[in-house]
């Protein structure tokens, strides 16, 4: 069923000492809520009790727009404040990203939307004021449509959607990477909602408290995929000790012709660990493996103990390449 408008849950208030004769207006605008068989004023009029019973000076609340192009209503409400209120959405992750919509259909977004807003009420700890499927911004992507969910406060987390396109770094079984992407994302500060796959291209939604990208960490290169499999554990492990660590470690060719297989993951932010190369060149993998135990001790008695030492290629060479934390 469509939820557009919520409840006012009890326990959460706002309190505003001015007159709200003494306040600027402030205008909010909703030019993609989706048409109802209420109509549009009655929306609007909604909207603005809703934000009323939050403590929001609510001077007009009003249909704007009735696009009947696009079955959509634009909703404004004009309320007397200082500065705007604290809103937490979704919005701002939706908006102008034509690539991140999360549904191909709006009844898919629709009969996912009351679990995302609960999702959303659980992680932000805000109670949600409305709640619909968008289609702004994201008008050009397969999947279009997206949930817009709002709330007056800043919440304990914050969503993300970002997205990871593999055409033009390593190839990927992009499905190994969302199964690693279910199974080893959501932790404390991170929690997964939503996930897919387009193309060449992964969709990730996720709260965490701030934003965050995704990024692909191009990790070692070898000359062969066999070796690159054959360190792949390794530097599992390695990345083990990070203190956020991707979520998926994988082997991957190259996604150019001249590339080479390489070890890469997907994190979502910035790796815990640093990697320096150790310039000892060696002819093949074998002698730099050899030889991983002479340059693991070298770089102790400086002082500069890794927490593990890897041997991968390097133009023409091998050479070995430490991990610290950071």
């Amino acid at each position: 069923m469509r939820r557009h408008l919520l409840g006012v849950f009890q326990g959460f208030f706002c309190t505003i000492l001015l007159s709200s004769e003494a306040l600027p207006a402030v205008t909010m605008v909703f030019d993609d809520f989706p048409a109802s068989p209420f109509g549009c004023e009655f929306e609007a009029k909604e909207l603005g009790e809703r934000l009323k019973a939050l403590g929001v000076r609510v001077n007009s609340a009003q249909c704007y727009r009735d696009n009947l192009s696009t079955k959509t209503y634009e909703l404004r409400v004009q309320y007397a404040a200082t500065s705007p209120v604290v809103d937490e959405s979704t919005y701002k992750s939706g908006t102008n990203f034509y690539s991140k919509g999360w549904y191909k259909t709006l009844d898919e977004c629709e009969a996912d939307l009351d679990k995302q807003t609960r999702k959303f009420q659980n992680l932000t700890g805000l109670e949600p004021y409305i709640s619909y499927c968008s289609k702004k911004g994201s008008s050009y992507s397969t999947r279009p449509y997206w949930p817009r969910i709002h709330a007056i406060g800043k919440g304990d987390l914050t969503l993300n959607v970002d997205t990871v396109d593999f055409s033009y770094t390593v190839k990927a079984n992009l499905k190994e990477v969302q199964s690693d992407l279910e199974k080893h994302f959501s932790r404390a500060d991170k929690q997964l909602v939503y996930s897919s796959i387009d193309s060449n291209v992964l969709t990730v939604g996720f709260y965490a408290p701030k934003v965050t990208d995704l990024n692909i960490l191009q990790i070692l290169r070898f000359r062969s995929l066999t070796e690159c499999e054959d360190s792949l554990e390794t530097v599992k492990d390695i990345y083990k000790q990070d203190s956020n660590p991707p979520f998926s470690i994988f082997c991957g060719e190259g996604s150019y012709s001249y590339s080479q297989p390489m070890i890469a993951g997907v994190i979502a932010g910035t790796s815990g660990l640093s990697m320096r190369g150790y310039y000892n060149y060696y002819a093949t993998m074998q002698e730099c493996q050899d030889d991983l135990p002479t340059v693991t001790a070298d770089l102790t008695a400086t002082g500069e103990t890794p927490i593990g030492v890897v041997c991968s290629f390097y133009y023409s060479y091998y050479i070995p390449y430490a991990f610290y934390t950071r």
